[in-house]
């Protein structure tokens, strides 16, 4: 399983993508029923990846690096490949959220972290 980010390969544990379909709706009466009406102009996806990282010093974590690019509202390009299961290359899309959990486990220095990326 690859899985790239900008700059950074993440070690993967845990993935989700939405599709949001956008475009139109509304409210049609039609042969004496209300109907539901929707026009697509296109699909904008979603994806949630939940990572981690043992043994990476803070200065060089992607977490890190992941977040200053979410806050500087960089695009970045999304790459993906799980085999059979998942495959995308060179989508572009921004860092919507990066939430980091550091659990306590002695004096090791784990860090999981949950990036959210959206399609631009």
């Amino acid at each position: 399983m690859t899985v790239t980010v900008g700059d950074a390969t993440l070690n993967v544990t845990g993935f989700t993508v939405s599709s949001e379909f956008v475009g139109p709706e509304w409210y049609k009466w039609e042969n004496q029923t209300l109907k539901r009406k929707k026009t697509v102009y296109g699909r904008k996806r979603t994806w949630t990846l939940e990572c981690i990282e043992k043994d990476v010093a803070w200065a060089d974590s992607d977490a890190k690096y992941l977040e200053e690019q979410g806050a500087q509202g960089n695009i970045l390009s999304f790459t993906c490949d799980l085999g059979n299961r998942y495959q995308i290359s060179n989508i572009d899309i921004y860092i919507d959220s990066v939430e980091i959990t550091m659990e306590q486990v002695g004096s090791q220095n784990i860090r999981h972290f949950t990036v959210t990326l959206k399609e631009t």
